[in-house]
C-alpha cells in the first residue's frame, strides 16, 4: 500500500485552505521511515527505541539481532545521586576584594573620599597658602647684622684707629681739627658698610623665603590632584571588584538554587535525543572578570603613555579600559 509522505504543506490562516502540497508516495514499511505514516503516528527505528530506553532505565533489551548492551547507571540513576547530595555550588564563598585594597580589618570610610579630595584641590587657595607659607625671620637677620657689625667695629678699633692714629702722630695732628674729621669719616664708613650688608642680607633672605613659599604652594597643589586622581583611580578599580565579587557570589547562589531543576534538563536531554532536538550545556562567562581586567590593564596603558604624569595618565586608562570591557 503506498502512503502519501508530505514535505511541504502551506496553509492560508485566514481561510485554512492547503495553498501548496508537495508530498510523495511511498511503499516501504512504515517502522523502517522515520517520521508517520497517514495516520500521524510517530515511530522510530527499534535499535533507537532499544537504546534509548537502556539510557533512560537502564534495564537490558534486545535490539532485534542479538542482546544489547546495558546502561550500568541509567540517566535517571545519575540524576537521583545528583540531586540526593549538597549542590556544588552551596556554601561558595569568593575572594574578597576588601582585605586587598583596605588592608586587614580596613574599609573604604578608611580614607578621604575621591569627591573629598577634590573639594579639598577646588577650596585650596594659593594665595592664602603662599602667605602662611611665608616665615618672619626679623630677628634672624638682625641677629645676622649685629653680629656683623661688631665685627667691623672690632675691625676699626683693633687695626683700622690705630693706624689712622699711628700717621697723625707722625705729623703731631692728633690734637687737632683733622683728627677728629678722621676719625668720624672711619666711623661713618664702617656705618655704611653694615648698612650695605644689612640690605643685601634682607633682600636674599625675602627672595628666598618667598620662592620657598611658592614651591611649597605649587608641591601643596601637585599633592592634592594626585591625591584626588589616584583615589579616583583606586575607586574605579575596586568598584570593577566588587562587581565581579558580587556578580560571583550571586551566580553561584543562583545555580545553588536551581540545582535540582537543571539535573531534571541531562534527563530531557536525553528524552529529546530520540528526536534529535537535543542540546548541549553552555557555560557563562563573567563581565566582573573583565570589567576589573580591563580597568587594569587599561590603567596600565595609561601610566605609560603618560610618564609624566603617570597618575593622571592611569586614571584615564582605567576608565577607558572598564567602559571597554562592558562594550
Amino acid at each position: 500500500m503506498a502512503h502519501k509522505i508530505h514535505t511541504k504543506v502551506v496553509i492560508d490562516m485566514a481561510s485554512m485552505q492547503v495553498v501548496e502540497d508537495e508530498f510523495y508516495a511511498y511503499d516501504g514499511e512504515l517502522a523502517e521511515c522515520k517520521g508517520g505514516g497517514s495516520s500521524g503516528k510517530t515511530d522510530y527505528p527499534a535499535y533507537m527505541k532499544y537504546t534509548h530506553g537502556n539510557w533512560m532505565i537502564g534495564t537490558s533489551v534486545t535490539d532485534g539481532t542479538g542482546t544489547g548492551d546495558s546502561m550500568t547507571y541509567s540517566v535517571v540513576d545519575l540524576m537521583n545521586t545528583a540531586m540526593g547530595g549538597s549542590s556544588p555550588y552551596s556554601g561558595f564563598t569568593t575572594a574578597s576584594p576588601e582585605t586587598t585594597f583596605f588592608g586587614t580589618g580596613g574599609a573604604s570610610t578608611d580614607y578621604t573620599a575621591p569627591f573629598d579630595l577634590l573639594q579639598l584641590l577646588y577650596s585650596f587657595n594659593p594665595e592664602t597658602a603662599y602667605d602662611g607659607y611665608l616665615t618672619d625671620d626679623t630677628a634672624e637677620i638682625d641677629a645676622m647684622i649685629a653680629a656683623h657689625s661688631a665685627a667691623m667695629e672690632d675691625e676699626v678699633l683693633t687695626n683700622t684707629l690705630p693706624r689712622f692714629k699711628a700717621s697723625m702722630n707722625t705729623s703731631s695732628a692728633t690734637e687737632g681739627s683733622a683728627f677728629v674729621v678722621g676719625q668720624a669719616l672711619i666711623w661713618n664708613g664702617k656705618q655704611k658698610k653694615v648698612d650695605e650688608f644689612a640690605a643685601k642680607a634682607r633682600y636674599d633672605r625675602l627672595s628666598q623665603g618667598a620662592d620657598l613659599a611658592l614651591r611649597r604652594v605649587a608641591m601643596k597643589a601637585e599633592f592634592l590632584r594626585t591625591a584626588a586622581h589616584m583615589a579616583t583611580d583606586m575607586t574605579r578599580l575596586y568598584l570593577a571588584a566588587r562587581h565581579e565579587k558580587d556578580a560571583s557570589t550571586l551566580e553561584a547562589a543562583e545555580k545553588d538554587a536551581l540545582w535540582d531543576l537543571s539535573i531534571y534538563q541531562y534527563g530531557t536531554q536525553v528524552m529529546a535525543s530520540i528526536s534529535g532536538s537535543a542540546t548541549s550545556h553552555g557555560t557563562k562567562s563573567s563581565s566582573g572578570g573583565a570589567a576589573l581586567s580591563g580597568a587594569l590593564a587599561g590603567a596600565a596603558t595609561g601610566a605609560m603613555a603618560f610618564p609624566a604624569n603617570p597618575a593622571m595618565g592611569a586614571a584615564g586608562g582605567a576608565a577607558i579600559g572598564l567602559a571597554a570591557s562592558f562594550m
